[in-house]
């Protein structure tokens, strides 16, 4: 907000810093009218403070690639895929996997569903995973093949949430039981979180 100071007039400053619309997103998010009427201003004035805000949002300097640290990734247990993918998949951010049917989409999504759960020092990131299945029926026999390769079956097991959408609908009625379950693990961030990969196949 400090950066607006210098660009609006210090009565409707002080208007904002008092009021509880006190961040440059929430001031956006409001139409004209609503500014007009909340702030006592004219149209112009509206505006004025709509071009302020947008500017304030436009000189935020942008950050060299140098000065990002690098990003998780999670190893596929593919020595090749991992190679082409730099290493894994990068866990901040949404990985699209195409191509057309049975080249092992769902086989790679099922993987990296258990590899999540692997150390760290094994390539995994010691958290579980919310599969969201959009196929007729989930391939839970190919995941128990895979689990089973592993010491700790039952752990990976239990660590797998599945979800099931098989429609358009349903895409909708999924979304608060993930919310749920992702603010769960939010929650446990400081001792426990306990799921970090979100598999939609």
């Amino acid at each position: 907000m400090e950066i607006l100071k210098k660009s609006i007039s210090p009565n409707l400053y002080e208007k904002i810093l008092n009021s509880n619309l006190n961040s440059v997103s929430l001031l956006l998010l409001k139409s004209n009218v609503y500014l007009q009427q909340y702030f006592d201003l004219t149209s112009l004035e509206v505006t004025h403070l709509r071009n302020a805000l947008s500017h304030s949002i436009l000189r935020r300097k942008f950050t060299p690639a140098s000065d990002v640290r690098s990003w998780l990734r999670l190893t596929t247990g593919c020595q090749s895929i991992d190679s082409v993918t730099s290493g894994g998949i990068p866990v901040n951010g949404i990985t699209e996997i195409v191509g057309p049917s049975g080249v092992g989409k769902t086989q790679l999504c099922l993987q990296l569903a258990i590899m999540v759960q692997l150390p760290v020092n094994l390539g995994g990131l010691h958290k579980g995973a919310i599969y969201i299945c959009t196929e007729d029926l989930f391939p839970s026999k190919r995941l128990h093949q895979l689990a089973t390769c592993f010491s700790d079956y039952n752990t990976i097991m239990n660590n797998v949430f599945l979800e099931h959408i098989s429609d358009y609908v349903s895409d909708f009625c999924i979304l608060p039981t993930v919310t749920i379950m992702l603010l769960g693990a939010i929650a446990q961030v400081l001792s426990n979180s306990n799921t970090h990969v979100i598999v939609k196949a």
